[in-house]
């Protein structure tokens, strides 16, 4: 892979640097890797050999056959079910793993954009081909296919690696509309833990997304990851340790805190009840 056009000096390795003052300070260090979606919405970033222009044949389309825009949602996705793209990225997260002593891997973006995609015609065929009679069960075997895989080669690499995932914290949502099934992913061993995207404002849109987890047997598999910072209307600290003891009722003891950048402009690690 180039490097990110975020990198000004072509020389920096970010990831390099990141073990080096992990190291010095006992942080571990997980690398962070967006997984289908591989197009900002500003093209004008992008060098001609960037995959989003070598593979547009791996873009995701919709029910219509329209490939997928660069600038709708997230941006551009790559369809999940389409083998050559599955083994590339295998590659890219195998080559991570080989090349730095990185204490995890958490794999982002692992979900299909919306519902209204998938339909490549790979994905379309394959389908067909199966025996499976249900597009969306497809659509979910595909991302917990992908996950297994990715699981097993990495482990296989460095066994003592952590792999997680960032997923969609309203089960229901991420189970129909994303085809993330991040539940199976936990009871079948396919992955070592999850990060609940919780960004709610609210404390109590919270309480009842997590309602939607308490069926989870280790709920120490389960990372709930807060909204930390402030957009156009303010969101004070009170409101996060808010979320914090309402978790702790229902049994979520692992919290994470959307983002360092947020936590430092906003202050709030004066402010955070953790105990």
């Amino acid at each position: 892979e180039k490097k990110s056009y975020l990198l000004k000096d072509t020389q920096f390795d970010p990831l390099a640097y990141c073990l080096q003052k992990g190291i010095e300070d006992s942080i571990e260090v997980h690398a962070w890797v967006t997984v289908f979606v591989i197009a900002p919405h500003n093209l004008s970033k992008l060098e001609t050999d960037h995959l989003y222009y070598t593979h547009k044949d791996w873009i995701t389309k919709d029910r219509y056959g329209n490939n997928m825009k660069h600038n709708v949602l997230e941006g551009a996705y790559v369809d999940p079910a389409i083998s050559k793209m599955r083994a590339y990225t295998i590659n890219i997260l195998s080559d991570i793993a080989i090349n730095y002593m990185i204490d995890g891997i958490q794999l982002d973006y692992i979900r299909y954009p919306d519902s209204t995609y998938g339909y490549h015609p790979e994905s379309i065929q394959k389908f067909k081909d199966s025996d499976i009679d249900n597009f969306h069960v497809w659509k979910r075997r595909q991302i917990s296919g992908f996950v297994n895989l990715a699981y097993i080669q990495l482990k296989n690499i460095r066994p003592d690696m952590q792999i997680s995932a960032a997923v969609k914290a309203d089960y229901n949502d991420a189970f129909y509309r994303y085809s993330q099934d991040w539940k199976t992913w936990l009871n079948e061993k396919y992955i070592d833990k999850v990060y609940l995207m919780a960004y709610t404002n609210s404390t109590e849109k919270l309480k009842l997304q997590m309602s939607n987890n308490l069926d989870v047997k280790n709920k120490q598999q389960i990372v709930v990851g807060l909204r930390a910072w402030s957009d156009n209307k303010p969101y004070p600290a009170f409101k996060i340790n808010e979320k914090i003891i309402s978790l702790r009722q229902q049994g979520f003891d692992n919290i994470a805190f959307y983002s360092f950048g947020g936590m430092r402009r906003n202050q709030y690690l004066k402010y955070i009840q953790f105990d």
